[in-house]
This record gives C-alpha cells, sequence and structure tokens, in this order.
C-alpha cells in the first residue's frame, strides 16, 4: 500500500466507480497498522494532474472480508440518511478481492477532536442518537442476501436453549458424581 505506482494501477483497475480522467496516487501515509489484523493508509489522489482530494485505503486479512465492508459501507452511504446530510459516511469508491483492500474517499471537514472544547456535549448526544437510529433504518444490502437469515437464527436460539438444558443436567450429574 505504500507504493503509489502499483496503487495507481489497482485502482485504475475499477476505473467505472472512479471519477473521470487520468487517475494517480499520488503519496501514502500510514494512518494506522494493527499487525495480522489491518493497515488503514492516506493517499492524495490526482485526476488529470491535479489533486482532487484525499483517498484512504484499508487493507485486511482474510479473515475479514473488504467486499462485505464495502458493500455495508455502500448501502450506509446509498441511505437515505447518509443521502439527507444528517450523517456522513465516506463515500465507498472501490474495492479489490485479490488484495483483500477497499478505497474510500476522505471526508472533509475538522475532526471533532479538534472541536472537543466548543462542544456541547447534551445535543452532540441527541444528535447521535439520531443518527444511530437511522442507521438502524438503513437496508444493508450484504444482511439482505442472506437466504436462511431466520433459519439461522432460530437454530442459534434453540442451540442456546438445548446448552442451557444440558449444562444444567451436567451439573446435575457432575453433582451426584461427586456425591458417590
Amino acid at each position: 500500500l505504500q507504493d503509489c505506482g502499483f496503487l495507481t494501477q489497482l485502482i485504475q483497475q475499477h476505473r467505472g466507480k472512479l471519477p473521470a480522467g487520468a487517475i494517480e496516487i499520488c503519496s501514502a501515509e500510514l494512518v494506522r497498522y494493527i499487525p495480522l489484523k489491518r493497515c488503514t493508509m492516506r493517499h492524495q489522489l490526482k485526476v488529470n494532474g491535479t489533486v482532487k482530494g484525499t483517498v484512504y485505503s484499508k487493507m485486511l486479512t482474510r479473515k475479514k472480508s473488504a467486499k462485505a465492508i464495502f458493500k455495508t459501507m455502500r448501502s450506509l452511504w446509498r441511505s437515505p440518511i447518509c443521502r439527507s446530510g444528517k450523517i456522513v459516511v465516506p463515500k465507498p469508491l472501490c474495492f479489490d478481492e485479490r488484495m483483500n483492500v477497499l478505497f474510500v474517499r476522505g471526508l472533509r471537514g475538522v475532526r471533532l477532536y479538534d472541536q472537543r472544547a466548543k462542544i456541547d456535549l447534551d445535543a452532540l448526544s441527541a444528535e447521535i442518537g439520531t443518527a444511530l437510529a437511522g442507521i438502524h433504518q438503513c437496508k444493508i444490502e450484504s444482511l439482505a442476501t442472506r437466504k436462511n437469515g431466520l433459519q439461522d437464527l432460530l437454530r442459534i436460539r434453540s442451540a442456546k436453549h438445548e446448552l442451557n438444558v444440558f449444562g444444567w443436567l451436567f451439573e446435575s450429574l457432575q453433582k451426584g458424581i461427586e456425591g458417590l
């Protein structure tokens, strides 16, 4: 993710989802690295030689799917609450399944941390609650495509019940054996 030439080639393979023009990744800055889990990088994106903004890349291990995260982010980004501007989610640009990396557009504005002295915590908490309620109303593409979601939940519930029953039975047998 630090090789700008390689990233430029990688991101150009997903041209249909990116701005028109000659695209180039011209910088790579490490944001966060968690060994054996994920790596997040910040990049400057040039289109036709002009810097057009910031792009973030996130490479994941094979245990997490960049494709699934990309689809979830895309569902959120397309949701009515995001489209209305009430909450802001970085625009998902593309993902590469082979590298298990996703790219999102950077957000503009100031960091909340930098504004902490000016924050009305009560008002902010109410806004966050409203935003979360809006997110809960979003139809998440990757969740909606599960064919047996309800059946899976029922099997989990049944297994939990059986575990409780057999756990109690096991404890009773163990006490009985100890009493011998």
